[in-house]
């Protein structure tokens, strides 16, 4: 099923105007839930690396569940586009050092 509102069938009937033209970050962070747990830890548990390309509101939800940021966090967290993250994580997918997500830039990041 198509994730922009505007695509799914059960509004094909309406006009356009009313109909949000992106996915609210709620159910990004929703739909990324389900991935992280389906696809993005079983392949972590199998592979030395694993690279996940996204940018804008589905990094902010995939950062929520290595750095367990809440909600405030992840609406305010600000990661610039084609500066990879990087995560050393144990075998419970928690970071093996506790830092900000900031900080896990590429380069070190944005000081704090």
């Amino acid at each position: 099923m198509p994730s922009s509102p505007n695509r799914r069938p059960r509004y094909g009937l309406l006009p356009p105007e009313p109909i949000p033209a992106t996915e609210c970050l709620g159910d990004v962070l929703e739909r990324l839930r389900a991935y992280w747990y389906d696809r993005i830890v079983p392949d972590l548990r199998t592979a030395e690396v694993v690279l996940v390309v996204a940018h804008g509101n589905s990094l902010r939800a995939l950062c929520e569940h290595p750095d367990q940021n809440d909600y405030e966090e992840i609406q305010h967290l600000e990661i610039p586009m084609g500066v990879p993250l990087i995560y050393e994580l144990t075998t419970d997918m928690t970071p093996r050092r506790s830092e900000p997500t900031q900080r896990r830039l590429l380069g070190g990041g944005a000081e704090d």
